[in-house]
């Protein structure tokens, strides 16, 4: 029974599931690709100039952007990165403006939807078909939780000898912990629309600093392994019980 369910619940899910955990994965270190990406407009010349305090940079932003509102600030976080600032226009539309923390020179400005980050979490959330996809993506948590939930349950109840068919469940295993509270926290984010830091920081690993985002990115990426895993073991024991059923007819 529990089998079977396993398997319903992994092949029904199998599709949306490699999606959100591939883009998930990447999603871990997508502003470090963004920084790679568009290295020109992230990153700073090296300055030995002091840099200039936050109210000095506001001040040459809103010089330039006299009809925009400051929305945040993301100050530079090493002496090679430009300064952010969040602005909002008379539309609405969010830009991206970076500054030189040094030279208070302006790097360039970029809507914020543009950044490889909001590309890929675009994508993570909706599956680029808004309000459809923002529910098939928390079908796909759903089905993660279910999924995990049901290989423990099967994993007590029928341990395996051999290691080849201890492959999958072992994988299952170890990424269990942390696949079990990224689907648990995605579907409280998701049905209670929170824009809690620390649940959102739960969610991608960032709470536990860089060995959770690698922690969490390596489990996002054992998702693919293991409905690979689980479909060949599948097809395995269907195969196995067509030989079987055949080699019962001869011997009739």
């Amino acid at each position: 029974m529990i089998r079977s369910l396993h398997a319903a619940l992994a092949l029904f899910f199998a599709l949306p599931l490699l999606l959100v955990s591939l883009s998930g994965a990447l999603l871990g270190f997508a502003r470090e690709s963004d920084r790679i990406i568009n290295v020109d407009l992230v990153s700073a010349p090296f300055s030995s100039a002091p840099a200039q305090s936050l109210e000095a940079l506001e001040s040459v932003v809103r010089q330039r952007y006299p009809d925009r509102k400051v929305i945040e600030i993301h100050p530079a976080k090493t002496a090679f990165d430009s300064t952010v600032f969040v602005l909002q226009d008379s539309q609405n539309h969010m830009h991206e403006v970076f500054i030189h923390t040094q030279t208070a020179e302006i790097r360039g400005s970029r809507l914020a939807t543009d950044s490889f980050y909001a590309q890929v979490h675009r994508f993570h959330t909706t599956l680029v078909l808004d309000d459809f996809g923002t529910w098939i993506t928390r079908l796909a948590a759903l089905g993660l939780l279910l999924t995990t939930l049901s290989g423990l349950i099967l994993r007590r109840q029928r341990p395996q000898a051999s290691l080849s068919a201890r492959l999958h469940p072992l994988l299952g295993l170890t990424a269990a912990p942390v696949l079990l509270t990224i689907a648990a926290s995605a579907l409280f984010i998701a049905f209670y629309d929170t824009q809690s830091a620390w649940l959102h920081q739960i969610h991608t690993g960032e709470l536990f600093a860089m060995p959770g985002r690698v922690l969490w990115v390596l489990a996002s990426l054992a998702v693919p392994l293991l409905v690979y895993g689980g479909i060949a073991s599948y097809r395995a024991r269907i195969n196995s019980s067509a030989e079987n059923h055949k080699a019962d007819n001869h011997h009739v």
